[in-house]
């Protein structure tokens, strides 16, 4: 319930074709997928759902769910075209805010998520260090997926900064390749370092 309030398991349904919904799991989706296997939901799989274990989520799914994690009170639908201009610089078509849902999260409970995002990052203790920057507050989370094709799991980091009054949402998948805050939480903090230098103020 609470992966399907946050958009997982649904199309955000960005201006692109093709978009995939990605697999929440439960039991009767479980047992429908894989009950021509013999195999059966079982209370392990309640305890792997507890870390994310067992589902297929989207990375645009991702980056959706952390930008809607960071403000707290509402998801929109992503764009991936902006606007349209004519012949003459003249706006054609132009995207515009589409709330997708409102969040029923406590003030309290925000703030402890925001909290946590930003000890990963943060922390001296963390585990996405190398995504932090020097005057802005990145809040994140590193992901290890597991990856049943090789020895190496698929690295995966989100994040949204500034914590405070978010800008940007990233999510990074880099695949077959290992921990996600050593190869994916890097390459994030560069994405962010590159948006907030070029980005303007205010």
């Amino acid at each position: 319930q609470a992966a399907r309030a946050l958009g997982l398991g649904e199309k955000t349904g960005i201006d692109l074709d093709d978009e995939k919904a990605g697999t929440l799991m439960d039991s009767a989706t479980y047992n429908l997928r894989f009950g021509d296997r013999g195999w059966r939901w079982s209370p392990g799989l309640i305890l792997n759902l507890s870390i994310g274990q067992g589902q297929i989520v989207t990375p645009l799914q991702l980056a959706n769910y952390v930008a809607a994690l960071a403000d707290g009170q509402r998801q929109y639908r992503p764009h991936l075209l902006r606007e349209v201009l004519d012949g003459d610089g003249k706006v054609f078509i132009q995207a515009q805010p589409e709330i997708l849902r409102e969040l029923k999260i406590s003030s309290q409970t925000h703030a402890a998520i925001l909290q946590a995002m930003a000890q990963v990052v943060n922390s001296p203790k963390g585990t996405a260090g190398r995504a932090r920057l020097p005057d802005i507050t990145v809040g994140g989370k590193t992901g290890s997926a597991e990856n049943p094709h090789g020895d190496l799991t698929h690295a995966l980091f989100i994040c949204a900064a500034p914590l405070e009054n978010p800008r940007i949402a990233i999510a990074v998948v880099i695949e077959n390749i290992g921990h996600g805050g050593s190869f994916a939480a890097p390459l994030a903090g560069a994405l962010l370092k590159r948006f907030f230098e070029h980005a303007p103020r205010g």
